[in-house]
């Protein structure tokens, strides 16, 4: 899976995240509330210098690391 070592790296930033699977829940198994996903998604912005689509970022499809690894190759 593309990026999920920098998706590990972002998420270590902001938690006590270890390491992340493709399969981890962003809220159950990762902790994440709403706010935390938003944090995280800006600092995914900030370290690859793009801006999500709006229209991309419905959090009912970002559930998932896998969603957010899908999303960064759809923007990259």
């Amino acid at each position: 899976m593309k990026y999920l070592k920098e998706i590990n790296e972002v998420l270590r930033e902001m938690s006590a995240c270890e390491e992340v699977s493709p399969e981890d829940d962003l809220k159950a198994d990762l902790g994440l509330d709403s706010l935390s996903i938003v944090a995280f998604i800006v600092g995914l912005e900030e370290k690859f210098g793009i801006m999500f689509d709006d229209g991309d970022l419905n959090p009912c499809d970002l559930i998932k690391v896998r969603d957010i690894s899908e999303l960064l190759e759809k923007t990259l």
